[in-house]
């Protein structure tokens, strides 16, 4: 019977000692892991953003035209690049 009591409370005193520990080794860790701010005073500056690049440019809709007469081209009625809109004149044909 004494030897059973002394067994629980070794592990008694074995269990709360590996908790005291936990307990510690967690709070050592968290004041470790603060985070530092460094303040700064403001200055008035200009912002410049430059973006470059270089690469293939096509129109995301493209359309083959065919007239039912031939004919010679005498007036282009939109500049190169320009939106056009269905159903706009886009130049005048002479037979």
């Amino acid at each position: 019977m004494k030897r059973k009591q002394i067994a629980i409370g070794l592990v008694a005193v074995l269990v709360l000692g590996a908790g005291g520990w936990a307990l510690w080794s967690r709070r050592a860790k968290s004041a470790t892991t603060d985070v530092t701010y460094v303040q700064q005073p403001v200055k008035r500056q200009s912002l410049r953003v430059t973006v470059s690049g270089t690469g293939p440019a096509a129109a995301t809709n493209a359309v083959v035209m065919k007239t039912t007469q031939s004919g010679t081209v005498t007036k282009i009625l939109v500049q190169d690049g320009e939106q056009v809109k269905a159903g706009q004149v886009l130049f005048t044909l002479e037979n």
